[in-house]
């Protein structure tokens, strides 16, 4: 993505990452309808589709990115959203993404759990590990964590407050079981 926007936070998941969340998934993905809110490049709803999701969608706001994603998609059956993440009301079987971790706009994660905890039963979803204890916070009673893998997310250098070339920083994917009631 050659004009990423700073407020929407937009940072590559890499291809190693996007392949071993994906493979983690697979049972949850495969002949499933599958959401990845704040697509960006498209990189989780491409993989998501390889591995044989019955109907893809990709939620995005940016249009440059949705650009880039169209590019990666070469065609390919995925459904695009070109709209807020809080204006998709489509029911999915599981939710993938790497949401803002709401560095430039507080709580801009927060609206990425909570609608995937309004549209899905399940949910893979990269944070800080820092964000944790705020996660499982807006969790309370609506969602379990199943599991959670460490990674590593390099951030290179892409905006004018970035002192150095890259930086790892520390990430959690975790996986949510939504609880439904009645």
């Amino acid at each position: 993505l050659d004009r990423k926007k700073v407020l929407l936070e937009q940072y590559e998941t890499t291809p190693e990452l996007v392949a071993d969340i994906v493979f983690i998934a697979i049972n949850d993905i495969k002949d499933k309808i599958v959401a990845d809110l704040g697509c960006g490049n498209g990189a989780f709803a491409l993989a998501s589709y390889l591995v044989g999701a019955r109907e893809v969608h990709c939620v995005e706001i940016d249009r440059d990115a949705i650009e880039v994603a169209l590019k990666n998609f070469g065609g390919r059956d995925i459904k695009i959203h070109n709209i807020n993440v809080k204006d998709f009301n489509i029911r999915v079987d599981t939710v993938i993404m790497n949401p803002p971790f709401g560095y430039q706009i507080p709580g801009a994660d927060r609206i990425f759990i909570e609608k995937a905890l309004e549209i899905s039963d399940i949910i893979y979803t990269i944070h800080h590990v820092g964000a944790l204890p705020y996660i499982r916070k807006i969790l309370d009673k609506r969602g379990e964590i199943e599991f959670e893998k460490d990674y590593k997310l390099n951030i290179p250098y892409g905006y004018s407050f970035h002192k150095s070339e890259s930086r790892n920083i520390d990430v959690k994917m975790i996986k949510i079981r939504v609880k439904r009631y009645g």
